[in-house]
């Protein structure tokens, strides 16, 4: 680790949280979708949330 608070773990760990659930979200919501340009702008959004993860789950490393 980098030297993090307490704090600062427990906020990552929480940002982590809400992005899987946005990952989840987006998920359900290109499934149920029938425009593809909605279709794809939930694919975008979820590389997007994926990529904050990971690069969170980083910061625990």
């Amino acid at each position: 680790m980098h030297g993090l608070t307490t704090k600062e773990i427990g906020a990552i760990e929480e940002s982590i949280k809400m992005e899987a659930l946005c990952v989840q979200k987006l998920q359900a919501y290109e499934r149920e979708a029938s425009d593809p340009e909605l279709r794809e702008m939930c694919r975008s959004g979820l590389q997007t949330a994926q990529r904050h993860i990971d690069e969170l789950l980083g910061l625990l490393r």
